[in-house]
C-alpha cells in the first residue's frame, strides 16, 4: 500500500470515528433531555400531588371549622333554651307564690270577719241579757 493509499485510509478512518463520535453525542444529548424532560415531569406530578393533598387538607379542615361553628351554635341554642325554661319556672314559682298570698290574705280576712261577727254576736247577746 502506498503513501497516498494509508493516508485516505486514515482519513477515511478519522472521518467515520468522528461522525461515530458525533453521533454517539447526539444520542448522548437525546438521552440527557429526555432524562431531564422526565425529571421535569416527575417534578410537576409531584407538585400536583402535593397541591392536591394541601387542597384536601384545607377542605378537611373547613370541614371542620364548620362543624365545630355548628356545635357551638348548637350549645348556644340549647344554653338559650334551658334559660327560657328556668325562666319560666321561676315565673311559675312567683305566680304560684303569689297566689299562694293571695289565699292566705282572702282566708285571714275571712277569719277576721268571722271573729268580727262573733263579737258582734257575743256583745247583742250581752246587750240582751242586760235588757232582761
Amino acid at each position: 500500500m502506498d503513501f497516498k493509499q494509508t493516508n485516505y485510509l486514515k482519513i477515511y478512518n478519522n472521518n467515520n470515528n468522528n461522525k461515530n463520535n458525533n453521533n454517539n453525542n447526539n444520542n448522548n444529548n437525546n438521552n440527557n433531555n429526555n432524562n431531564n424532560n422526565n425529571n421535569n415531569n416527575n417534578n410537576n406530578n409531584n407538585n400536583n400531588n402535593n397541591n392536591n393533598n394541601n387542597n384536601n387538607n384545607n377542605n378537611n379542615n373547613n370541614n371542620n371549622n364548620n362543624n365545630n361553628n355548628n356545635n357551638n351554635n348548637n350549645n348556644n341554642n340549647n344554653n338559650n333554651n334551658n334559660n327560657n325554661n328556668n325562666n319560666n319556672n321561676n315565673n311559675n314559682n312567683n305566680n304560684n307564690n303569689n297566689n299562694n298570698n293571695n289565699n292566705n290574705n282572702n282566708n285571714n280576712n275571712n277569719n277576721n270577719n268571722n271573729n268580727n261577727n262573733n263579737n258582734n254576736n257575743n256583745n247583742n247577746n250581752n246587750n240582751n241579757n242586760n235588757n232582761i
